[in-house]
């Protein structure tokens, strides 16, 4: 062929080539973009409506105070306390971005340089058999933790992706930033960055260090493994990597970052002196906003709750209802040990349910060794020590007696090695301390031991009110003409009390009669036959309205006994009731 043809042929080659090549570039592309469309098209259809993280205000704990501003107690599904973006400090913020998403404020959603560099190392990782990392920007983590699910699959992933694209053109930077801070996880129970500062360093975010922030950025990724109370060296390691994270991104300098490596984990756990003592109190509280508000408000609406309580008064109060309890129980004697655990080497988890409120300083003990005049001991704690023989004079026993070897007690120390032994009150009791003018519930305390029994014996035990009941009648007895002179018989009396009951025969304590005598005596005396007498002539009718208006009794029986307070009430109510006789007559209601 001539030369012309063969460079047209050749030519002609080449053209067809290329078209080849073209053609299979462009059905890859075709086929890329089908397989994507059909990819973005199947998990499309049933993604959550994410439009809703516009108005979206995560559940809040709310939290209880006493009348001086101390915290006292804390409602909440999670612990978690609102933060905008605009009180958030700066080295919060960047101690995160350099730890999750240094590239946040660039990507539309999907860090494509942070995908390309896992894959590569992902595939290194893999040769070495290492741990596969992540590469799930911030954005990605919001739509996981607020409309999916944690499972580990490319279903997921995509779904994610998806979802990254959407929430960004839907929220701003810095509303994206402030639901994932103020949503995470960081250990503890603690949910959001500011419950974690308080948690961990007892401080508000703004006046967290860099080195703070550091370890609270450190701590999404694991919160369990890099517990810094229970793990503090790899907690410092991962610290360290946030630093140089910082470092790297230009957020400090050189010198900053040698001098924060020097830097040792200092944590300060948040101190709350009043949890125990108020237990009661607090649930009350729990009790009442419950019936007002509704759960939801009260375990996420984040309510600031402001109470009368004293701590002072709380505090004592609690001292000195468990003194008495204990005073009066030790009176009825000995009445044996808790459980034996001779042969048990690990008796210290078998009586764990036996623990009490660290307020009460009480510990359980084990019996290892007997004497006359003193036995050795060994505590929860492993702590060895002595029971002396005259701080058991109250049982009016000897240590045979009361012990054998391997016996559980309870023990309070007195000082160095040695011990008191205690025993639990087998009756219980409550405390209302009340302001008579205003009606503040000051301190209230509703049992021996929260712990062993959260009935509250202030509120919800109903009892006989008794001899306390007597003074409501004497003073309606003033109010219908009668005066402390008046002359009452105090004399044998029988009364009906109606169809089918039996004849009731009221009685004087000790069974005597004192004759006339006046009203005042009556009342000071506490005499029951000169207080129903008083009651049936001022009418029974009369009694009982005065009870449904200063709120004693809602729907009492109609029997003279009432008198002698044998209908049922509680000790807040009663309390409620005895203000009147304080503020002139006044009825107030109990303000908690």
């Amino acid at each position: 062929l001539p030369k012309e043809c063969q460079i047209y042929l050749i030519k002609f080659r080449m053209f067809g080539f290329i078209k080849k090549i073209s053609i299979v570039i462009l059905s890859a592309f075709l086929v890329l973009f089908v397989t994507i469309f059909l990819i973005l098209w199947v998990f499309s259809n049933d993604l959550p409506n994410y439009k809703f993280l516009l108005n979206y205000e995560p559940p809040v704990s709310s939290r209880v105070h006493a009348g001086d501003g101390q915290f006292i107690a804390e409602f909440a599904l999670q612990k978690r306390l609102f933060v905008p973006f605009e009180a958030i400090p700066k080295n919060v913020i960047n101690s995160f971005l350099s730890a999750e998403d240094k590239n946040f404020f660039k990507h539309p959603g999907i860090d494509a340089k942070g995908v390309t560099r896992a894959i590569i190392n992902n595939f290194k990782n893999y040769l070495k058999s290492k741990r596969l990392e992540g590469a799930s920007t911030i954005t990605q983590q919001v739509a996981k933790n607020f409309l999916l699910s944690n499972e580990i699959t490319f279903k997921r992933k995509f779904k994610e992706a998806i979802l990254a694209f959407r929430i960004e053109r839907a929220l701003s930077k810095e509303r994206i930033m402030e639901l994932y801070l103020n949503q995470i996880y960081l250990g503890q129970g603690a949910y959001g960055i500011a419950a974690a500062s308080l948690e961990y360093f007892d401080k508000p975010i703004n006046k967290l260090e860099y080195e703070e922030a550091a370890l609270l950025a450190a701590l999404p990724k694991a919160p369990s493994r890099y517990n810094p109370f229970k793990f503090k060296k790899i907690a410092k390691k991962r610290r360290n990597i946030v630093l140089k994270n910082l470092y790297k991104n230009q957020y400090i300098s050189i010198d900053q970052y040698n001098e924060l490596l020097k830097k040792d984990i200092n944590l300060k756990p948040r101190e709350v002196k009043l949890i125990e003592e108020t237990n009661y109190y607090s649930e009350e509280i729990r009790r009442i906003l419950n019936d007002q508000y509704g759960y939801d408000k009260l375990y996420k609406g984040g309510l600031s709750i402001r109470t009368p309580l004293d701590p002072t008064y709380q505090v004592q109060a609690v001292k000195a209802l468990r003194e008495g309890l204990e005073l009066y129980d030790r009176r009825h004697g000995w009445r044996g040990v808790l459980a034996n655990r001779k042969d048990d080497l690990n008796w210290f988890s078998s009586v764990s349910n036996l623990k009490l409120e660290e307020s009460l300083n009480w510990k359980v003990a084990k019996v290892i060794k007997m004497e006359e005049f003193f036995v050795d001991i060994e505590t929860e704690d492993k702590e060895i020590g002595k029971i002396n023989f005259e701080t058991i004079n109250w049982t009016k026993k000897s240590f045979k007696e009361l012990f054998k070897l391997g016996d559980i007690i309870y023990v309070k120390k007195i000082k160095k090695n040695k011990w008191e032994l205690k025993q639990l009150p087998k009756a219980n009791g409550a405390i209302v301390v009340m302001d008579p003018f205003t009606g503040r519930v000051l301190s209230l305390v509703g049992g021996f031991s929260y712990n062993l029994s959260e009935f509250n014996r202030a509120t919800q035990a109903f009892r006989q009110p008794g001899s306390a009941f007597k003074p409501f009648v004497y003073a309606l007895a003033l109010e219908n003409g009668y005066t402390p002179s008046t002359l009452i018989l105090d004399a044998p009396m029988v009364m009906e009390q109606g169809i089918d009951l039996k004849l009731w025969k009221p009685e004087n304590y000790g069974k005597k009669f004192y004759g006339p005598s006046t009203l005042r005596t009556g009342l000071e005396k506490s005499r029951n036959l000169m207080t129903v007498r008083v009651a049936l002539d001022v009418g029974l009718s009369k009694i009982i309205s005065m009870t449904k208006k200063l709120n004693i009794y809602n729907n009492p029986e109609e029997l003279f006994s009432i008198s002698l307070g044998t209908a049922e009430t509680t000790l807040l109510k009663l309390t409620s009731a005895y203000s009147t006789f304080v503020n002139g007559g006044k009825k107030i209601i109990p303000i908690m």
